[in-house]
């Protein structure tokens, strides 16, 4: 019960904050939405589960210019960023963002001018995926299209030439939490057209998949041994590290104990925590696209996620990437 005292203690919290930074704009369009989604009657209360985002509105085949937001190809990089690589291996670039061809101030917090690239390495296991995310704020002149280097690429297809250059438009647009269905007692699947399911800027993660940002929160803060084990109760994972050490497989054994004690910590804190993970926000949201050529495990999507307080410094050094799939 206290975690779901928790839970909806945070979603109030987060519903308020929506309310408050909302524009005239915002909920002009939300309005529009809701009576195209057939969800006027509701439009009103469900407004405060709605996360402004941008939403893939067209994808065009080849690169664009210098500096248009494309999936795929190579990126138009300045001299002051380099390819990045893992070892000797390269990470493959999927998505090249401009974000001065977005509506100003939709997405809070997110840059208005510069450029998005986003790297991602193998993407197996599905969670913590090997990623780097560059961000340059400068004059378009500085930019060039970037050879693809030579040598071993992380991704199986290695190079980033299978990855067909498409260049992609977002318009504005609402994602809602899936928990305003039950919270507002609406019809089975009433919301099923408005989360997040597709290549989105800012909004929510993914609906059908567990909550990334609980991911993120515990592999960046430390917490590592957790993940997976949120579920278990202290004395339970106690029991398991007895018959791991029994066992003679003392990595484990000492993994478990340390869990136990960090899960200890986190129960007699819990809604700080969960207030923490919340401060994680997602940055970008890549669908599965057939005619790029990207299919991410069974046509799920890529998670790019950022701490609240990195994206408002303008560091992406730290951000989080994981694979859903339904």
């Amino acid at each position: 019960m206290g975690n779901a005292r928790a839970a909806d203690a945070l979603r109030e919290a987060l519903v308020s904050r929506r309310m408050k930074t909302a524009t005239a704009a915002h909920r002009e369009l939300w309005k529009k939405l809701a009576t195209e989604k057939k969800l006027a009657k509701h439009a009103g209360p469900l407004f405060g589960y709605a996360a402004p985002c941008f939403l893939v509105e067209r994808l065009t085949r080849g690169a664009g210019g210098v500096g248009a937001s494309r999936l795929g190809g190579a990126p138009d990089l300045p001299a002051t960023l380099a390819w990045p690589t893992r070892g000797a291996t390269h990470l493959t670039f999927v998505a090249q963002i401009d974000l001065s061809a977005l509506t100003p101030d939709w997405v809070p917090d997110l840059p208005r001018s510069g450029w998005l690239y986003f790297f991602v390495g193998r993407d197996e296991p599905a969670w913590d995926v090997a990623h780097e995310v560059l961000y340059f704020d400068g004059p378009r002149e500085a930019l060039s299209p970037a050879s693809a280097p030579s040598g071993t690429h992380a991704l199986e297809e290695g190079s980033p030439n299978d990855f067909v250059a498409h260049q992609i438009r977002f318009a504005p647009s609402f994602v809602v939490d899936p928990a305003a269905e039950e919270a507002l007692d609406l019809e089975e699947f009433a919301l099923e057209l408005l989360t997040a399911t597709a290549t989105q800027i800012g909004g929510l993660p993914v609906a059908w998949d567990e909550d990334a940002r609980q991911d993120a929160y515990l592999l960046r803060s430390g917490l590592a041994p957790l993940l997976h084990r949120l579920h278990c109760e202290p004395d339970e994972l106690a029991q398991e590290a007895k018959e791991a050490w029994a066992a003679a497989n003392d990595v484990l054994a000492e993994e478990l104990e340390r869990a136990t004690e960090l899960l200890r910590a986190y129960r007699a804190d819990e809604r700080a925590h969960e207030a923490r993970m919340k401060q994680w926000r997602v940055l970008f949201l890549l669908a599965s696209h057939h005619e790029v050529g990207m299919c991410w495990w069974d046509a799920g999507l890529l998670q790019f996620l950022v701490h609240h307080d990195d994206l408002d410094g303008r560091r992406f050094d730290r951000t989080y990437c994981c694979v859903s799939s339904s």
